[in-house]
């Protein structure tokens, strides 16, 4: 005896573990704004660093950027303070 809607509960499985596995590989973007090498920019890119690595983010990608050398991001972004972190994607 077939159950009723049980076919449609296997394909959402199935698409869900899709969707999952899609989720696991997508790389995440994140922009730390900074400004120059000062202690608080360094301090601040190496503890995102770490909590990439402690969530085990195997796919990440750090766009650093100096606002003394581009100071028209920081407008861009309305970046009023730094360090400053942007997730971009997802």
């Amino acid at each position: 005896m077939k159950r009723a809607g049980s076919g449609m509960a296997q394909s959402t499985l199935a698409e869900l573990g899709e969707a999952v596995a899609a989720q696991r590989q997508t790389r995440c973007v994140s922009r730390p704004y900074v400004t120059g090498m000062a202690l608080r920019s360094t301090g601040a890119i190496a503890d995102i660093r770490k909590i990439c690595a402690q969530h085990r983010v195997r796919r990440h990608e750090l766009r650093i950027v100096d606002l003394d050398q581009h100071p028209l991001l920081a407008e861009a972004e309305e970046i009023l303070a730094a360090p400053t972190l942007i997730r971009k994607w997802p």
